[in-house]
């Protein structure tokens, strides 16, 4: 009982808990007709967000576009950053995380003229080896070819 009641006052304090994990989104143009999308997460100390790539522990992160008939989407979205490996006990699985910060980039080849905006959605979830915070979907939207 006295546990039950630990939980239900500590509880609710998750969902004040601010989000340990700061994105910013930009494009940066290749030429006339390439760009990329950069996805970046600044990642406070003590916290880890998961590799796209990542099979074990909570999920691993992704990164949804809306269709755009104005541009194709190249290749696979990469990531760069210093990725760790290790095992983490929580979950009894290997992980793949980040610890300071990562760029997701997502190359993007314009189909037609005109102005273009990427929308699109960031999935992931921040642990810090005792916790983990629930699941966030980060909807963005950037102007490309500027």
């Amino acid at each position: 009982m006295k546990y039950l009641l630990l939980l239900s006052f500590y509880l609710p304090a998750f969902g004040q808990m601010p989000d340990p994990v700061k994105w910013s989104f930009s494009s940066k143009k290749i030429n006339d007709d390439t760009c990329e999308i950069h996805m970046k997460a600044t990642i406070a100390k003590g916290w880890f967000l998961y590799s796209q790539f990542n099979e074990g522990g909570p999920g691993p992160s992704s990164v949804h576009f809306e269709k755009n008939k104005m541009v194709k989407m190249l290749d696979d979205v990469r990531e760069v950053g210093k990725m760790q490996y290790r095992y983490e006990k929580m979950f009894d699985a290997k992980v793949r995380e980040y610890a300071t910060r990562v760029e997701f980039i997502q190359k993007v080849l314009r189909k037609d003229s005109g102005d273009v905006t990427i929308n699109g959605v960031v999935k992931y979830i921040s642990c810090n080896g005792a916790l983990c915070l629930p699941p966030k979907e980060l909807p963005f939207s950037v102007r490309a070819f500027n």
